[in-house]
């Protein structure tokens, strides 16, 4: 069994034992409704498997943020969107219950929700990261130092005077 798995496994019981998924979630009918499946589902990952069982571990495919080449890279496996959805349904992160049926037209809707543009030209993208920023921050991140409105008005020229990076090449699938 894997480390992921492990770590799996053991959410899955803290949320049978607290009765939560973060704020105020599994609170809901939803927890009372579907106890017996939960058991089954945390009864089915505990239990002990060996080769030939047809069990295989699957490394982790849900919502990785690395650096690759200079780049923060954001990535779940599309094949885990299933997963991953039934997870969010699990923590009362979305509202109703959801299936996903087709993963690959899913992720183009998902990718298209996320470059979506409001008047101002944000995405959610910009939101997500935006909320990192401050998350990283109220944790003590490094790398990082508050300034006052002078020296914050001399980056932002610094910053405006500089070329900007090379536009990502066409050729991907971002949702368009």
């Amino acid at each position: 069994m894997t480390e992921q798995m492990k770590r799996d496994i053991e959410w899955l019981r803290s949320l049978k034992e607290s009765g939560h998924c973060g704020e105020g979630a599994l609170e809901s009918n939803f927890r009372a409704q579907h106890n017996d499946r939960i058991n089954r589902i945390i009864a089915a990952l505990s239990a002990p498997s060996s080769p030939g069982d047809g069990w295989e571990p699957r490394p982790s495919t849900g919502g990785q943020a690395t650096i690759i080449d200079g780049k923060i890279e954001i990535s779940i496996d599309v094949a885990a969107l299933p997963m991953i959805v039934n997870g969010s349904c699990l923590c009362d992160s979305m509202e109703g219950l959801w299936k996903v049926t087709d993963a690959e037209t899913f992720a183009k809707e998902v990718c298209q929700a996320l470059n979506d543009e409001h008047e101002d030209g944000t995405t959610r993208v910009h939101m997500m990261f935006d909320a990192a920023f401050m998350e990283a921050i109220n944790q003590g991140a490094e790398g990082i130092e508050e300034v006052d409105e002078e020296a914050f008005v001399d980056e932002t020229a610094r910053l405006m005077a500089r070329p900007l990076p090379a536009a990502p090449s066409p050729g991907g699938d971002h949702g368009a």
